[in-house]
C-alpha cells in the first residue's frame, strides 16, 4: 500500500507538471493571461519604496492592524469601488528558472 501511494504521488505530480507546461506553452488562452503595466519602472519604484519586505500585499487593505472601525469601513468601500491590487512581491533576486521548475515538480509530487 505505501509503495502504491508513493508511486501514485510521483506519477500524479509528473502528469500535473507536464499538463501545466502544455497549458502555459501551447494552449492559446484568450487575451493576455499575465498583463503588463504601462510604466513598469514607475510601478517597480513604487513597490520598492513602499513594500518593506517580500510578501503578499493587498491595496487597499482593510485588514491591516491598528485601523479604527471607520478606517476599516472606508478601506472596504474603497476595495469594492476599485482599483484593487493583490500582489506577490519578492524584493530579492529570483532563483534560476531550472531551479524553479524543479521546485514546482517536487511540490506537485509532494501534494497528496
Amino acid at each position: 500500500m505505501p509503495k502504491q501511494l508513493i508511486l501514485g504521488s510521483v506519477l500524479g505530480g509528473i502528469v500535473l507538471f507536464v499538463w501545466s507546461f502544455i497549458a502555459w506553452t501551447f494552449i492559446p488562452w484568450p487575451g493576455e493571461p499575465i498583463r503588463s503595466f504601462n510604466n513598469e519602472g514607475a510601478v517597480e519604484q513604487a513597490i520598492v519604496s513602499n513594500a518593506p519586505v517580500s510578501g503578499i500585499y493587498l491595496l487597499p487593505n482593510p485588514h491591516k492592524s491598528g485601523v479604527t472601525p471607520e478606517q476599516r469601513t472606508a478601506a472596504e468601500e474603497k476595495l469594492m469601488r476599485g482599483p484593487m491590487v493583490f500582489a506577490s512581491v519578492r524584493l530579492g533576486a529570483m532563483r534560476p528558472f531550472p531551479v524553479l521548475l524543479i521546485i514546482q515538480l517536487l511540490t506537485f509530487i509532494s501534494r497528496r
